[in-house]
C-alpha cells in the first residue's frame, strides 16, 4: 500500500527573477563610439540620446557624392552656356543642339541618382545618434571602459534598459521531458482578458531565501524548445510575481519553481528518473 499510495508529483525548474520590461539598445550602423553619454544606473526617457557614433566610411561616401554633384553642376552650367552661344545660322546648329540636349538629359539623370543617394546617406547619418528606445534604467558593467571608443557593427547591443518600477516575473527553464506534464496540468490565462482573472499558480523559492516559499502565476509557456547551454533541450516558462514580492528581490536572483502536475503512485514519484530511463531504453 505504501508503494502505491497516491503522491503529488512536482516538476522542478530552475530560473531567474527579471523585470518584465527590458530592452537592449542596439547599434544600427557600422562605426565606432565617439561619445558615450550614459552611465550604469542612469534613468533615461524614451528618445534621449545615449551615444554618438562616427563612421569614416560614411563620411567618405558623403564627401564623394557632394564632389560628384558639384562636378555635375559645373558641367550643366557649361552646357547651358554652350546652348546660349549657339548661332542659328551655324551649319552644325542642329547637330550641336541634339548633342547638348542628350548630354543635359544624362546630367539630369545622374544628378537625380546622386540626390537619392545623398538622401539615403543622410538617413544613415542620423543613425549615428543612438537614442533610448524606451524609458528605463541603464544596466551594464563599466560602460565607459568597455564601450567608449569601441568599434561596433550593425546589430551590436550596447547595454540593456530595464523598468524596475514595472512588473517582475520568473523566467524558468523546464526540461523538454517534463513540459508535457506541465502543459497537461496548467493553462495560461489571457492577461488581455477581463480584469481580475486568476492565474494558475506555482510554488517557488529563492536560493538566497530557502525557507521563504511563495507563489507566482503562469503567464506564458513557450511553444518551442531550445538548448541554451548545450546540456539539454528546455522550454521557457514565465510567471508573474505579485507586486509585494517583487520589491524585495534583486534582478537576476536564482530561483526554483515547482509545478504540481497531479498524483502518481509513490514508487513512481521517487523512482521516476529510473523508470523513464528504462522506458527510453526499451522503446528507443
Amino acid at each position: 500500500w505504501l508503494l502505491c499510495r497516491p503522491t503529488e508529483l512536482r516538476i522542478e525548474a530552475r530560473g531567474t527573477v527579471q523585470p518584465a520590461e527590458q530592452r537592449l539598445v542596439y547599434v544600427s550602423i557600422d562605426g565606432f563610439i565617439e561619445e558615450l553619454l550614459v552611465r550604469d544606473g542612469q534613468v533615461l526617457e524614451a528618445g534621449q540620446t545615449v551615444a554618438r557614433l562616427r563612421s569614416p566610411e560614411l563620411e567618405m561616401e558623403i564627401q564623394q557624392v557632394q564632389a560628384e554633384l558639384a562636378q555635375l553642376r559645373e558641367k550643366r552650367q557649361g552646357l547651358d552656356i554652350e546652348v546660349n552661344q549657339l548661332e542659328p545660322d551655324d551649319p552644325n546648329f542642329s547637330k550641336i543642339q541634339n548633342r547638348v540636349t542628350a548630354e543635359t538629359r544624362l546630367v539630369e539623370t545622374q544628378t537625380e541618382g546622386l540626390l537619392e543617394k545623398r538622401k539615403f546617406l543622410a538617413q544613415q547619418e542620423q543613425k549615428l545618434v543612438v537614442v533610448a528606445p524606451v524609458s528605463g534604467t541603464v544596466t551594464g558593467r563599466e560602460l565607459e571602459r568597455y564601450l567608449d571608443g569601441r568599434p561596433v557593427r550593425r546589430g551590436d547591443a550596447l547595454f540593456r534598459m530595464v523598468d524596475f518600477s514595472g512588473p517582475w516575473r520568473l523566467e524558468l527553464l523546464v526540461a523538454d521531458s517534463d513540459i508535457a506534464l506541465v502543459r497537461e496540468k496548467y493553462t495560461v490565462a489571457d492577461l488581455s482578458g477581463p480584469s481580475g482573472e486568476k492565474l494558475q499558480t506555482i510554488d517557488y523559492v529563492l536560493t538566497s531565501q530557502p525557507d521563504n516559499w511563495k507563489t507566482a502565476g503562469i503567464t506564458w509557456i513557450a511553444p518551442v524548445t531550445h538548448n541554451p547551454d548545450g546540456t539539454g533541450a528546455v522550454v521557457d516558462v514565465h510567471c508573474q510575481l505579485p507586486a509585494a514580492d517583487a520589491g524585495s528581490i534583486r534582478m537576476g536572483a536564482t530561483v526554483y519553481g515547482y509545478f504540481a502536475v497531479g498524483q502518481r503512485p509513490f514508487w513512481f514519484v521517487w523512482s521516476r528518473g529510473l523508470v523513464e530511463a528504462f522506458q527510453r531504453r526499451m522503446w528507443f
